[in-house]
């Protein structure tokens, strides 16, 4: 399917142009009431094509100045529309274009017949005027169109205005003042108008329909396409998260078994200052006379002979001895006399039992060291004898 097709319609001859300048052009002369004559030939030159856009010379146009109140374009459409007969000589229905309060005017019916014919050659997806051709592609001053037999058009333009169009008797005349226009990159202009609006437009009810509704498929298209894209790229997005991840994963467990060594050395270093740490307290513990040898030792002195320790632990704080004797109760007072000991109290229940023949009390007393000047010493690590 090739490129979009511009035609310019004049009354005795079509001219045809892409939008490639070095493309295929055509024209030939035709017959505007049997126009399928000149469709077939277009379609030898250019094949089946994606869209048209009709330019509508001035020989197919009525031109008129109307005098209306502010509107909007397409409110001053339907005016012209429904009171076609105070400003143009045509009979019925008629499509009507509009710039700068110089209206241009032809039969529905003879434009609907054209649309039919040349949508056999592509869709037909804007129809315009000469004139506004010109003021697409930038003409200015005054230029000269054809307008049909024995005639031609003048447009004046300034500003990218037109401020005059008029058909005047004679063929077509280049002179300083008026020189003709340059017909293929006038009429390739005019595609640029297949997505404008339509006060750009040459429409009648029918037309102005059509491509009303042309443009709101447009629309919904684009607004699929937005959706889709937007679709996609959040799946793209999450996908591409996805990747990330199991990237970072595998990395992760690489290094994970490559950190191993040194995650073992750290242990052996982090062992090794807690001992270090233990070693110097259970030190400074011994320097200051409550190490477990001089405990126990003082112990023995104030224990009764009947009194067995059978466990001696120590948390850094507090001691705790756990044994048997002839009467447990006894042993709380005589440690709490002692000037080594202090906070002295049963951590458990005492039970009695038979132990060779003779009756005896469990005991588990929990206390603290006082140091040689007399205040409680809570230095020092787990110890055992």
């Amino acid at each position: 399917m090739s490129a979009p097709i511009a035609v310019l319609l004049d009354s005795t001859r079509i001219r045809a142009f892409v939008q490639d300048a070095n493309g295929p052009t055509l024209e030939i002369p035709w017959d505007p009431a049997l126009p399928e004559a000149a469709v077939a030939k277009l379609r030898d030159t250019f094949g089946t094509s994606s869209s048209s856009v009709l330019v509508v010379g001035l020989g197919f146009l009525e031109i008129a100045r109307p005098e209306l109140p502010p509107l909007a374009s397409n409110a001053r459409r339907d005016v012209l529309m429904r009171d076609a007969d105070r400003y143009f000589p045509i009979d019925g229905d008629i499509a009507v274009a509009w710039t700068n309060g110089v209206a241009f005017a032809m039969a529905s019916e003879t434009l609907d017949a054209l649309v039919r014919a040349f949508d056999v050659l592509a869709p037909v997806r804007a129809v315009t005027t000469i004139a506004h051709a010109c003021l697409m592609a930038g003409c200015d001053g005054s230029v000269v169109v054809d307008a049909g037999q024995h005639e031609h058009g003048q447009l004046t333009i300034a500003g990218n205005l037109l401020l005059e169009a008029r058909r005047v008797p004679g063929s077509v005349q280049t002179t300083q003042a008026a020189r003709a226009t340059d017909t293929p990159n006038v009429v390739r202009a005019s595609l640029a108008l297949i997505h404008a609006p339509g006060d750009q437009l040459l429409l009648d009810v029918h037309l102005s329909d059509r491509f009303a509704a042309l443009r709101h498929k447009r629309w919904l298209r684009s607004g699929a396409v937005l959706v889709a894209s937007f679709v996609l790229f959040a799946w793209s997005a999450d996908n591409w998260r996805e990747r990330e991840l199991a990237t970072l994963q595998q990395r992760i467990a690489i290094l994970r078994v490559s950190a191993v060594p040194a995650l073992i050395a750290q242990q052996r270093l982090w062992r090794a200052a807690t001992e270090r740490g233990m070693l110097g307290a259970a030190d400074s513990v011994t320097r200051v006379g409550a190490g477990p040898a001089t405990v126990l030792a003082q112990l023995s002195a104030v224990l009764p002979m009947d009194a067995f320790i059978q466990r001696l632990e120590w948390d850094g704080n507090v001691w705790r001895i756990d044994g048997s004797a002839n009467d447990a109760a006894r042993i709380v007072p005589l440690l709490d006399a002692d000037l080594h000991f202090q906070d002295v109290r049963f951590v458990a229940a005492s039970t009695r039992f038979v132990d060779g023949g003779r009756q005896r009390e469990s005991f588990s007393i929990a206390f603290r060291t006082r140091s040689p000047a007399g205040t409680s010493s809570s230095e020092g690590v787990h110890g055992a004898p």
